[in-house]
C-alpha cells in the first residue's frame, strides 16, 4: 500500500462591500424578511410550522412544540444546505438539533448547539458519496476524547483530542485495516510513535502544485516558495474576483468551497463545487479559477504528478444599520 501525504491549502477569502461605522454593531445573519418571500418555501416545511420570517435563500419558523427552526437553501436548485434549531426567532443563538446538506444533496454533518457552540456528538460525511468522513464529542466548540476517521467505510486512523488539539495516543491503519503507525500526542505535537510497514508497502512523498508566479520561482526551499505562491494567488483572487449583485442584495454569504485537479502540464481541469451558495457566485469563482495562469504541477516521487486541489472563499457582507 502507498501512504500518501496530502495537504490541503487554504485560502479564505473574505470580500467586503461595505463597512462598519465606529461605535455601531453588525446586523444579525439573518435579520431580512420581506412578504415577498414568505411562501417561497413553504413546501419544505413539516405540517405545523408557522413561517416567522422569509427571504431570498432562508425560511425561519416556528413548530407546534414552540421550537424555532431556520432553514437555509441554495436559491437556484433549492437544495436545503442547512436545519438548525434557534434560541428564538432572532434567530442569533443556535440551540438544539443541527444538519447540514452538500450542494449535491448528500449530508455534511449532523450534531447539536448550545448557545451557538457545537456540543456532544457530531458526525461529518463526505461530499462524493455521503459515507461517513468523521465522528467525535465536541464540548463547547472544541473536539474532545477519541474521534475516528474514515475513508469508504475503512477507518483509517483515530486521534485523542483535548480542547480542540491532539493530545494523548492516536492510531493509523491501512487500507486492509491493518495498524501501520501509532503513538502519543503531546500539546498538538507528536511526542513519539511507532511505525509498521507491512510487505510491499512503500511510501509515496507527494508535494502540492504550486501558483505559477514570476515574483516565486526563483526561491528554490520548497516551503518558502509554496508560502508564496499562496500569497501570489490570494493577491490574484482579490484582485479579479467581484461579489455578485444579486448575491451582495440579497446578503448571501458563506464559505465557497471549490475542487479542481491540476493536471502533470499544469492545467486545471475537473473543476467542481462542493459549496458555492448561488449560481451568480459559482460562475463568478468558475471564471476566476479557470482563468488562473499555468499553474507548476504537483509531484509524487519527484515526479509530475495530477493532483486534487481543494480551495476555500469566504464571501461576507459588512454593513451598517
Amino acid at each position: 500500500m502507498k501512504a500518501i501525504y496530502s495537504l490541503w491549502v487554504i485560502i479564505i477569502l473574505t470580500i467586503l462591500t461595505r463597512s462598519i461605522a465606529t461605535g455601531q454593531s453588525q446586523r444579525p445573519i439573518y435579520r431580512h424578511s420581506s412578504k415577498l418571500y414568505m411562501d417561497r418555501y413553504l413546501d419544505r416545511l413539516d405540517i405545523g410550522e408557522k413561517v416567522e420570517k422569509g427571504w431570498y435563500h432562508y425560511v425561519g419558523t416556528k413548530t407546534a412544540d414552540k421550537k424555532y427552526l431556520l432553514r437555509i437553501f441554495h436559491p437556484d436548485t433549492r437544495q436545503m444546505v442547512a436545519l438548525e434549531q434557534y434560541k428564538s426567532n432572532k434567530y442569533l443563538k443556535k440551540k438544539g438539533i443541527a444538519k447540514h446538506w452538500f450542494e449535491n444533496g448528500n449530508l455534511k454533518s449532523e450534531g447539536a448547539y448550545k448557545k451557538n457552540k457545537r456540543t456532544g456528538q457530531w458526525k461529518f460525511y463526505n461530499y462524493e458519496d455521503g459515507s461517513l468522513s468523521s465522528v467525535g464529542m465536541y464540548k463547547s466548540d472544541s473536539k474532545i476524547g477519541q474521534w475516528t476517521f474514515y475513508q469508504g467505510k475503512q477507518k483509517v486512523s483515530a486521534y485523542t483530542y483535548n480542547n480542540d488539539i491532539k493530545e494523548g495516543p492516536f492510531i493509523e491503519y491501512n487500507t486492509k485495516g491493518e495498524r501501520i503507525n501509532q503513538g502519543t500526542y503531546k500539546n498538538d505535537v507528536l511526542y513519539s510513535q511507532v511505525q509498521q510497514v507491512t510487505n510491499n508497502d512503500t511510501i509515496s512523498i507527494k508535494q502540492m502544485p504550486l501558483f505559477n508566479s514570476v515574483t516565486c520561482n526563483e526561491i528554490t526551499e520548497y516551503a518558502e516558495r509554496k508560502i508564496c505562491a499562496d500569497h501570489m494567488m490570494l493577491t490574484y483572487i482579490y484582485e479579479k474576483i467581484r461579489y455578485p449583485v444579486i448575491a451582495r442584495d440579497h446578503y448571501i454569504q458563506g464559505n465557497v468551497v471549490a475542487h479542481f485537479m491540476v493536471n502533470e502540464l499544469g492545467l486545471i481541469e475537473d473543476l467542481t463545487f462542493e459549496q458555492a451558495l448561488c449560481n451568480e457566485i459559482e460562475l463568478e469563482c468558475t471564471k476566476v479559477i479557470t482563468g488562473m495562469p499555468k499553474w507548476i504541477p504537483g509531484t509524487t516521487n519527484g515526479k509530475p504528478t495530477a493532483t486534487k486541489y481543494t480551495l476555500p472563499l469566504k464571501f461576507a457582507v459588512d454593513y451598517n444599520y
